[in-house]
């Protein structure tokens, strides 16, 4: 009996190494293009290395009594919810084309079962699935596996005509369960993995340009200053149209030089000075006065939703905080679209900033805010940077929601300081 279990033990050790080898040598992958499966490459790996792994496990298959079985289904569950739908469709074809020549009913089986999976799991990708708990998602995906079971359970009866089928299916499922909850939780340590490295790299950054910002930027604001003074008043006198041309471009040079250095200060520097009793909601109602003509040229509406809330802050870096934001969604919708804006109370202020733009990738997602990284051409990337220090400076915390083509949204929220 002890040599049995052991047989059986190995022959499935060998399935669940086939399996674990790929999610373990992914980790190389991604930590390397600090992206968690999101690039072509990454998921062409997915599909070619599961694929791979699903045609072992039918090729070493695990015997109980009469019954063959394998973990075929766990490498297509894990490459289509990490991958998408392409890598889904991939391991299905490899799987159901060996399946094929290796003949007999279960053929016909295997089909309607990664069928019924592949309409659960991209279900599943749809209701968000990445953003979900690591429990949420080992309790989804356990349900997902063992609903084929129990709808293909009846005709494996009637087929057989056993109650050893039932015993089967039922140490199927557990069997099944177990090696899902495993591949998720390597999986997820893997991911988890990457968001740290990249959260380390973005704060080295933040520390390089923190520190760089406030050593120079001083002392290169004063030349500055003293330089478009002079411009200013040689612009007086030389009155020559050629003249006054050249004088209002070295200007407006200038100024953009200026409105960088301010916001590498007020990165440096983004603790509240000169806080004040105000309304945050008529703050950010005159943010969105300032910046509606630039929406208006981009042929943007704007819709603002809120309530009167009071608040005690920096008048000045609150609404550079709003404007920034709002710039950058606007700049994300080169072809019009729609700002929604809406600002509530609860036990803490809870700001919603939502574009209809072009989305961001998750890798680029990983990076908003990062020092010197941009999604435009000539951005610098310095305004979401100021943005989200501002934020950390009030004691909040923010959220960035992105799908390319389909828009992004900022949730911030805010802790009520003190009543007016």
């Amino acid at each position: 009996m002890s040599n049995l279990l052991f047989e059986y033990m190995k022959d499935y050790l060998v399935n669940m190494l086939f399996i674990i080898l790929p999610i373990l040598f992914s980790q190389s992958i991604i930590s390397k293009e600090h992206t968690a499966f999101e690039t072509n490459k990454q998921k062409f790996f997915l599909a070619i290395i599961f694929s791979g792994t699903s045609i072992l496990c039918m090729s070493f298959p695990f015997e109980l009594g009469d019954t063959i079985l394998d973990l075929r289904l766990i490498p297509f569950v894990i490459g289509m919810l990490y991958g998408g739908v392409r890598v889904g469709l991939t391991i299905i074809f490899s799987s159901l084309t060996f399946r094929f020549f290796l003949g007999g009913i279960g053929f016909y089986l295997s089909v309607v079962e990664y069928v019924i999976i592949f309409l659960l799991i991209y279900f599943v990708i749809k209701n968000n699935y990445r953003t979900q708990t690591l429990w949420k998602k080992i309790i989804t995906v356990s349900i997902v596996t063992v609903i084929p079971t129990l709808i293909l359970l009846p005709f494996a009866y009637h087929v057989v005509g056993s109650i050893v089928v039932v015993k089967v299916a039922i140490l199927l499922t557990i069997i099944s369960f177990f090696s899902l909850w495993c591949s998720i939780y390597l999986m997820e340590s893997t991911i988890e993995k990457v968001h740290m490295i990249i959260q380390l790299h973005k704060f080295e950054k933040e520390t390089i340009v923190s520190h760089l910002a406030a050593s120079v930027s001083h002392e290169v604001r004063n030349p500055l200053t003293v330089t478009k003074g002079f411009l200013q008043l040689l612009k007086e006198k030389y009155k020559d149209t050629e003249d006054r041309y050249y004088f209002d471009l070295a200007l407006e040079e200038l100024q953009t030089a200026e409105s960088i250095i301010s916001d590498y200060l007020t990165y440096a520097k983004p603790s509240m000075e000169n806080q004040e009793p105000l309304n945050i909601f008529e703050e950010m109602q005159r943010s969105i006065n300032v910046i509606r003509s630039y929406a208006q040229m981009h042929n943007v509406d704007i819709n603002v939703a809120g309530e009167d809330i009071s608040y005690r802050g920096d008048k000045e870096k609150i609404r550079q905080l709003f404007i920034n934001i709002f710039k950058n969604c606007i700049e994300a919708m080169p072809d019009g679209g729609t700002l929604t804006v809406s600002m509530f109370c609860d036990q803490k202020i809870e700001i919603t900033i939502k574009d209809t733009g072009v989305g961001m990738t998750e890798s680029q997602l990983l990076r908003i805010g990062e020092p010197f990284f941009s999604t435009k051409e000539n951005g610098t990337g310095l305004g979401m940077m100021v943005a989200f220090s501002v934020i950390k400076s009030m004691g909040g915390t923010y959220k960035v929601l992105s799908k390319e083509a389909e828009g992004t949204s900022f949730h911030i929220s805010l802790p009520l300081t003190s009543k007016m």
